[in-house]
């Protein structure tokens, strides 16, 4: 530990005025408490989709062979704001271009993202082009995999409960 504080490294979040999230509705928790803990302080964009909706915690108990995780903490900002179970409406939506690999700039989200950044406003949305090749039958069997309800999440990934309809 330094015992000066002028010897601390500056924090991360010095000098940032804005902050530009790309959101789906399997953007939660962490994500989500990062969006509404830094609306009190910076505008924080969204692009995509609206989220998940997980402003609250648990901690996993056992009883008599039984886990239970019942909520026990809701997270708000630094203005009491916590009400985001219905999740964060996207300031900017856009759909999701699964045809794309992750990161490239031609993708609609990354796209819009750049768009905003530079011209301060969220692009119109842009049709996707047909994809050709083993990248699209993925994204389509993706796509197929979730109307169908087989698809399962990977690890970090959330989905809702089936109980749950939009």
């Amino acid at each position: 530990f330094a015992t000066n504080a002028s010897a601390l490294p500056a924090a991360p979040l010095n000098g940032l005025t804005r902050l530009f999230v790309i959101t789906s509705g399997g953007t939660a928790s962490a994500s989500e408490m990062v969006i509404n803990g830094l609306r009190p302080y910076m505008p924080v964009i969204t692009i995509g989709a609206t989220t998940f909706g997980k402003p609250y915690g648990s901690q996993p108990r056992d009883a008599c062979g039984t886990t239970y995780s019942a909520v026990s903490l809701e997270v708000a900002n630094v203005l009491g704001e916590a009400n985001y179970a219905n999740g964060f409406v996207a300031n900017c939506p856009m759909s999701d271009d699964l045809t794309r690999e992750l990161g490239d700039p031609a993708e609609l989200r990354i796209g819009a993202a750049l768009s905003y950044i530079t011209t301060g406003i969220c692009p119109p949305f842009a049709s996707v082009p047909p994809a050709n090749g083993a990248q699209a039958r993925r994204a389509r069997a993706l796509q197929e995999s979730v109307l169908t309800g087989e698809y399962v999440p990977g690890f970090g990934e959330v989905r809702r409960p089936a109980a749950v309809v939009d």
